[in-house]
């Protein structure tokens, strides 16, 4: 179990490696691949600003409420 962790966590290093290289020293248009920082600082701008975490409630409410009618249902 542990070395499934370790390769977890291994695969998503590499991956935000991949595209810090990608966004930074490719030339790949921003728009497809926006820079790490700038989609950080985005998101910290969403649950500082607009109200995310009250969205992802929402959202979340609709998926229990889904999965409890489902289980009903079924």
């Amino acid at each position: 179990m542990k070395r499934f962790k370790i390769s977890s966590v291994a695969a998503f290093v590499v991956l935000i490696l991949l595209w810090i290289y990608a966004s930074y020293f490719l030339n790949v248009n921003q728009m497809f691949l926006p820079h790490p920082d700038k989609v950080i600082s985005a998101c910290i701008t969403m649950f500082r600003e607009d109200g995310f975490v009250y969205d992802i409630a929402a959202s979340v409410w609709r998926v229990a409420g889904g999965f409890v009618t489902a289980a009903v249902i079924a």
